[in-house]
């Protein structure tokens, strides 16, 4: 039965790597992907470990948010416009599901984190080879959307890639050379989050990349370091930043990301979206306007980029505290493990939970599948980790 489960297990994340890999393939791939491979991947997965790792308090909490926003349709504004959002969470708790399945077995965690590098790498072959035409302009264009591709959709992913190459290196690899070869990487992401962050215009490249860039540097290289190696840490940084700033300047001055760093944040779009969908929060505290009704609601195209303020204007307060429950389980049991053990990759979960709570107010997250998966796959990998290395030996308060 073991063995049987294995191999189900093993198809599960083979078709995950599918879907990766043809989501950014045209001819409507990406589509049928989505409906034949997910909810194949549920069925594998499920088989294999049928029910485990869903009696779990993150699971109860996203069960409480999507009932809750299922329950508000019937006083939407909209009721066609709230099935459809209705069914993109239909998807997203599937695919959630999924990876929690999956990662019942800890080997099949970093699996799942390499199926994000895949998707990861597809985004950008997409991009060089769709969007980056001879005609594009740094200094006065930003990577569109196309193909469901945002702008920002690339900032989000940098993230979660930043922190996977990291978390990889720290618990799975155990060979010399492979873990060279996550060092490296890991130590290149600084370029690739600038590079990222000129080609997209997106400046919360910056506000989340560089603070968790210097934190898990911090936990790797500095945390309980001699001060010998302190010296040497920030002299060898000192050195890299004087001898490519020169040229980072140059290619920074004149930019399109530049000209929207200029701008008073105040006037931003996104700002005036937040403050709308906070006062229609506030006209229907209880249930909102319904799943997905605060554009059609206000008569605009727009959702307000923002999941707090998203979910407070569709479906009111009880949804907003259900998503906040969520994300504060997940921060305050990092930090009470990390307190307790001083183990770093604690803290850099803890790391992980902070900012992801903090890109949460970068656009909406709870309805995207990829978005939303990525937390419970960190989340189960914690409890994976502690189980492992501490559930015997010392008792938390968790």
């Amino acid at each position: 039965m073991v063995k049987y489960n294995k191999y189900l297990s093993a198809v599960a994340i083979i078709t995950l790597f599918i879907l990766a890999i043809l989501s950014f393939i045209g001819g409507g791939l990406q589509s049928r992907a989505l409906w034949v491979v997910v909810p194949s991947a549920f069925v594998l997965s499920f088989l294999a470990f049928p029910q485990k790792n869903l009696n779990n308090v993150y699971f109860k909490y996203m069960i409480f948010l999507y009932l809750w926003i299922a329950f508000t349709y019937i006083f939407a504004f909209n009721q066609e416009v709230a099935a459809r959002q209705l069914r993109t969470i239909v998807g997203c708790f599937v695919f959630i599901s999924t990876y929690l399945l999956l990662t019942k077995e800890e080997k099949n965690i970093p699996w799942l984190y390499l199926v994000y590098l895949v998707y990861y790498v597809g985004m950008l072959n997409y991009a060089n080879t769709n969007i980056i035409t001879e005609d594009y302009d740094y200094t006065e264009d930003r990577l569109d959307i196309r193909n469901g591709l945002g702008a920002n959709t690339f900032a989000y992913f940098t993230f979660f890639v930043t922190f996977i190459i990291y978390i990889i290196d720290e618990c799975f690899t155990d060979k010399p050379r492979l873990r060279k070869f996550f060092r490296i990487l890991f130590l290149l992401t600084p370029l690739l989050s600038f590079v990222i962050a000129i080609l997209t215009a997106s400046r919360q490249v910056f506000v989340i990349q560089i603070p968790i860039i210097i934190g898990l540097l911090y936990i790797r290289y500095l945390r309980g370091a001699s001060f010998n190696r302190r010296v040497i840490f920030f002299i060898v940084a000192f050195l890299v930043l004087i001898v490519s700033l020169s040229s980072l300047v140059d290619i920074y001055s004149g930019s399109l990301l530049q000209s929207r760093n200029e701008k008073d944040i105040a006037d931003d779009s996104r700002m005036r979206l937040m403050r709308n969908a906070i006062m229609v929060g506030l006209e229907h505290p209880i249930v909102g306007v319904g799943p997905g009704n605060f554009a059609k609601y206000l008569g605009q195209s727009a959702f307000s980029h923002c999941t707090y303020t998203e979910l407070f204007a569709n479906s009111g307060l009880p949804a907003l505290l259900f998503f906040i429950a969520l994300l504060w389980t997940f921060v305050a049991r990092q930090w009470r493990r990390y307190k307790r053990t001083r183990d770093g990759n604690f803290l850099a979960f803890w790391l992980f939970g902070v900012f992801y709570v903090i890109d949460n107010f970068f656009y909406v997250y709870y309805a995207a599948p990829w978005l939303m998966a990525i937390f419970f796959l960190v989340a189960m990998h914690s409890e994976q980790y502690y189980k492992k290395y501490y559930s015997r030996n010392i008792k938390l308060q968790i």
